[in-house]
This record gives structure tokens, C-alpha cells and sequence, in this order.
């Protein structure tokens, strides 16, 4: 951890305040990397010296894949390092790969461009679900459009296991995009409960049902690469169930995953390898 108040190591349980919410006041630059990523500690070192440069012109926030795997599929990091940039709790910018100092200084310049130090942002308050859930009822009371709320919300009733008001929640909010996968994946989650519920008491009758089942359970519990296998066990068992209840399970797992994340697409390759 770094002694800068302008370089902080983000996890998985202070992400929304240190990069979301801090990203409000100003600029959030997050750089994704880990530990075994030789460019990524070629990177580091600019990064660490621009932030102390431009004292207090944005964030540097620091996060680990291999310890924050959540955050990373859900912002579909596929290849590190990767810096995004935050503003307002939206990405406005980024990179992938390593780049010279001057073209990184370049893309600095962009929303965080060096000059008189700033003043230490005030600290925000960080709330608790309760609170939380507060405010965001009150910003969709406050406009029945505001999508980023209503998914914000959904995702932390998600996250509680309170599923019956998500689709209401999520009804009006567009397809498409981040806020649209991101309703998708609540949507997914919900599913997956509910279809898990429904098998509970089911047995076995055929070949690669009880594998299906498990995955199911596993997939109802957030073990989501657990389930994945077990999945791919059922399909290896029975073709017919693997076109059908298996692959409609793999797909709302995907959801939660990432469509297009490093692991679905491998899965759905073994997946589409075992049908064709």
C-alpha cells in the first residue's frame, strides 16, 4: 500500500466507495494487474509517479485480479494491465497494454491535466445497505428514468437475496450496453434462484440429470464455475439434455459471468465442441 493519499489498493468490499462514489469529486484512474504481470510492473511506476505529480488531479486506485475476480468480470478484463478511467461513477477513459511515459502523460492531460496541487477531496461517508438502499429509492422517486439507479438498486436486492422486486425494478431500463448487461445479470441471478427452487426436490431419472442438478444448485449459490463443469458433465451424458436444459442453464450463467468474458467463451466452446 502506498504512503500517497493519491494511490490507494481497492477490494472487492470498498470498490463503490473508493472508485464509485470518490469518482464524483474526481477523476478515479484504475489500473487493473497482478502480481505474476511482468508489463504490469513496468506500468505501475509511471502511474505511481503521475499521480504524485499532479498531487491530487485524480485517484490512482490499485486492483488486484487475482483478489478482486468479481470486479474484474464484471468490468470484462480480459487482458492486463488495463486502466480505465472514472467519472461521475462512469468509465470516460482507458488503455490496455503498456504504453510509452509520454503518450500515458497524454492521456492524463485528457481530464486530469497537472498544475497547482488540489486540495485533499473531503471524505465521503460510506453507508451502509440500509442507507444505500435509501438514497437510490429516493433518486428513482425523484425520476423514474434514472436506469443507473434502478439497476444500482437491483443489484444490492440481488445481493441481500431479495429477488421479488427486481423485475419490476428493471422493467423500463433499455437494453443494450453496460446498464442493460447489467440488468441482464440481476435478471440472471433471479432466474437461476428460482429455477434452483423448482428442482429441489426433483431426483434423478436419466443420464446427466444429476450433474444438471448440481450445477444448477451450485449456480443458485454463486459457484458459478463449479456449476459450469458440472454442466458440461450433464452435456457429455445426454446430447439431448445438453441442447436443451443444460444450454439454457450455461446461458444464464453467462449473464452473470459476462457474455463475452474469458470464461464463457471457453465454456461455450466445450459446450458447442460436445454438440457439433
Amino acid at each position: 500500500m502506498s504512503e500517497s493519499p493519491w494511490i490507494i489498493d481497492v477490494t472487492e468490499q470498498n470498490f463503490q466507495q473508493e472508485v464509485l462514489v470518490r469518482s464524483q469529486t474526481m477523476p478515479v484512474v484504475v489500473d487493473f494487474w497482478a502480481e505474476w504481470c511482468q508489463p504490469c510492473r513496468i506500468l505501475a511506476p509511471v502511474l505511481h509517479a503521475q499521480a504524485e505529480k499532479r498531487n491530487g488531479a485524480f485517484l490512482l486506485a490499485k486492483v488486484n485480479i487475482d483478489e478482486c475476480q468479481r470486479i474484474a468480470q464484471y468490468f470484462r478484463i480480459e487482458s492486463i494491465p488495463t486502466v480505465l478511467v472514472f467519472r461521475n461513477a462512469e468509465i470516460i477513459n482507458g488503455f490496455q497494454g503498456m504504453l510509452p511515459e509520454s503518450e500515458i502523460e497524454t492521456f492524463l492531460n485528457e481530464f486530469a491535466p497537472a498544475g497547482e496541487p488540489a486540495a485533499p477531496a473531503e471524505p465521503q461517508p460510506i453507508l451502509d445497505p440500509a442507507e444505500q438502499e435509501q438514497l437510490l429509492r429516493e433518486k428513482i422517486a425523484a425520476d423514474r428514468e434514472d436506469f443507473q439507479a434502478r439497476v444500482d438498486l437491483a443489484g444490492l436486492l440481488v445481493e441481500q437475496g431479495r429477488d421479488a422486486e427486481i423485475e419490476e425494478l428493471l422493467a423500463s431500463v433499455p437494453p443494450g450496453g453496460e446498464l442493460g448487461a447489467d440488468a441482464d445479470r440481476c435478471r440472471a441471478i433471479v432466474a437461476v434462484r428460482q429455477l434452483a427452487q423448482e428442482l429441489a426436490a426433483s431426483a434423478p431419472q436419466a443420464p446427466g440429470e444429476a450433474e444438471y442438478l448440481a450445477g444448477v444448485a451450485l449456480a443458485a449459490k454463486g459457484d458459478t464455475t463449479a456449476a459450469l463443469e458440472q454442466l458440461i458433465l450433464a452435456a457429455e451424458e445426454d446430447r439431448t439434455l445438453a441442447r436443451t436444459k443444460v444450454r439454457e442453464a450455461m446461458l444464464l450463467i453467462f449473464k452473470i459471468i459476462g457474455v463475452r468474458s474469458e470464461e464463457a467463451d471457453a465454456f461455450r466452446d466445450r459446450l458447442q465442441r460436445l454438440l457439433y
